[in-house]
């Protein structure tokens, strides 16, 4: 991606100004201002600087100076129309243009989630964005990379004092961020690999060949019985889910029982997911809990349909495999005794976390009957190790792909 523009924004929020803020759940907080500047890179200038007020829905608690203020001021969803005008004006298309910020909330955890909320489009400018503490690590710190630098210390590195600018916080910090910029262009940097936001999340079967960490993997608690795959990814919006990552649990009787597992593209976003504990979804709060990536692997079954759920429901879970039998050798097994539903197909293979087989399987049943019939061949023999044939577990809720499109670029 050729980035010839970067346009540095810099938030604040309710929780800034209001005294009660620490009584604020996450999912109450609206931006109220938004300081930006417009970098040309090539010329290493700052086109345009400035700082607007953005007035919230909800007034509650502000004083009345601040309160005079938000009158005049445009609700956000103006403010980003009248922000890319203006953008367009100084550089015409905004193809070569991306968005700035210091760490990966402000687009992350404040815009996006604000923006699904209001149903406000977004520009894809806001889909990407240069982190400009990952910039200065890999501009400066190539050999050791701490886990995380703060404004001050490369402030501090670069001989550089937040004592060099006497205005506004926000517009401030704006300014801070052209000036860090201009001092990794006078190294040579180069702003080439944005991090990407996803704008859609795609259910299919998650691929079981794909190695997790534990660190990805959450568990969320206390859904709506009727939520959706839609309304999960709407409640982690602007965060990054692995494509087949929600995985609704179901019960033994096939109902929703208002947990799910979500599995996140890299630990940042699952750590960023994890401050969303508390929040709302519909009028219910979300409980947030870590959860191990072995759980995940053995229920993200790829081929239950959820149409199908009702016409059977009969699992199976073998243990004590040998590490060489494929799915057709567990279908002849099987066959002994019973039918596997849809033949290869329905058997399911776990690998652990090295890819390799685990010595587990699942196994589907077309009914309850079919999985009794089975049930005979608990501790039988399969080759030289013993096969243990489990009772039926918990079932998940899965389509095949789709795409969940959360808000579409403007």
């Amino acid at each position: 991606m050729r980035v010839d523009y970067l346009i540095s924004l810099v938030f604040q929020d309710s929780k800034y100004l209001l005294s009660n803020s620490t009584e604020l759940s996450n999912d109450r907080v609206e931006i109220t201002s938004i300081a930006w500047a417009l970098i040309d890179i090539a010329n290493r200038k700052t086109l345009c600087l400035d700082q607007n007020t953005v007035c919230p829905s909800d007034l509650t608690g502000f004083n009345n100076h601040e309160l005079e203020i938000f009158k005049s001021s445009p609700p956000l969803e103006d403010f980003l129309v009248e922000l890319e005008s203006k953008i367009s004006n100084f550089i015409g298309s905004l193809d070569h243009a991306c968005t700035m910020t210091i760490g990966p909330t402000p687009l992350r955890q404040s815009l996006h989630p604000e923006a699904v909320k209001k149903n406000i489009p977004l520009h894809k400018i806001f889909y990407s964005y240069f982190d400009l503490q990952k910039e200065y690590k890999d501009c400066y710190c190539k050999t050791h990379v701490p886990d995380y630098y703060t404004i001050s210390k490369i402030l501090r590195n670069l001989a550089m004092s937040r004592s060099d600018y006497i205005s506004r916080f926000d517009i401030d910090e704006a300014k801070m961020l052209t000036k860090i910029v201009f001092k990794l262009l006078e190294r040579g940097h180069l702003f080439r690999e944005p991090n990407i936001i996803n704008l859609v999340y795609i259910e299919c079967p998650f691929p079981q060949s794909k190695s997790i960490r534990d660190e990805r993997a959450l568990k969320i608690r206390g859904m709506p019985f009727e939520a959706s795959f839609y309304d999960i990814a709407k409640f982690f919006s602007g965060l990054n889910i692995c494509s087949g990552g929600i995985l609704i649990l179901l019960s033994r009787r096939g109902l929703k029982t208002g947990e799910a597992l979500i599995l996140f593209e890299d630990e940042e976003n699952s750590k960023l997911a994890y401050h969303r504990n508390k929040c709302h979804m519909a009028s219910r709060y979300i409980e947030i809990l870590q959860t191990s990536s072995s759980l995940f692997r053995d229920i993200s079954l790829r081929f239950v349909h959820e149409q199908a759920i009702q016409s059977f429901g009969a699992l199976a879970r073998l243990r004590g495999l040998p590490f060489k039998c494929d799915e057709e050798s567990i279908c002849q097994f099987v066959s002994r005794q019973s039918k596997v539903y849809q033949g290869s197909k329905g058997v399911l293979i776990i690998e652990n976390e090295n890819s390799l087989p685990s010595g587990d399987a699942f196994v589907l049943f077309k009914d309850e009957d079919e999985l009794e019939n089975a049930m005979i061949l608990d501790r039988t023999n399969l080759h030289e190790r013993v096969s243990l044939q489990l009772p039926t577990v918990p079932l998940l809720n899965y389509y095949y792909a789709n795409s969940i499109t959360l808000t579409s670029p403007g």
